[in-house]
């Protein structure tokens, strides 16, 4: 059994989970939508990042403010002084 996904977009590759219909096989998924499934780990995971890179999903840089308006860059340089 394995999994992985960006759950902020929805993708998800599995193997042998609850949802997908053949356990030997390489399932890809946008939410609850069964979009490709792959013989090969490879042509499974070029698929699953050319997803990604099409939902347009930007990983967050950590440099975002937070709730105090902040970013993590501005919290850490205030704990220096």
């Amino acid at each position: 059994m394995e999994k992985q996904g960006i759950p902020a977009v929805g993708i998800s590759l599995e193997i042998d989970t609850d949802r997908t219909p053949d356990t030997t096989q390489f399932h890809l998924f946008q939410h609850d939508t069964l979009i490709a499934s792959f013989l090969t780990r490879r042509s499974a995971e070029q698929a699953y990042h050319q997803a990604i890179v099409e939902s347009g999903y930007q990983q967050p840089t950590g440099d975002e403010p937070e709730d105090d308006g902040q970013s993590a860059a501005e919290r850490e340089q205030r704990g220096r002084r």
